[in-house]
């Protein structure tokens, strides 16, 4: 068998390899075949969320996390913590 740094080498170009396989589909999930029939068989709620969901929607820490990566401005909800 080779070197450790052989054995590091071909370690590291397979990782590349498997993530590179995994990366190259170019396709945007919602334009995936198998997106349009879960959604057809899955369609959205018609009504809002009830008061658990919406309460969890507007958590802080997520509230957080969508706004901070946007140029939008935050919105002005009231969060209760």
């Amino acid at each position: 068998m080779g070197s450790v740094t052989e054995r590091i080498t071909v370690l590291l170009v397979a990782a590349v390899l498997v993530l590179a396989a995994g990366c190259g589909r170019g396709v945007n999930f919602s334009q995936d075949p198998d997106f349009a029939a879960y959604f057809r068989q899955h369609p959205p709620a018609t009504s809002p969320a009830d008061p658990a969901d919406q309460a969890l929607l507007l958590s802080p820490a997520l509230v957080t996390s969508v706004f901070a990566r946007s140029q939008h401005e935050w919105p002005d909800i009231d969060v209760k913590s």
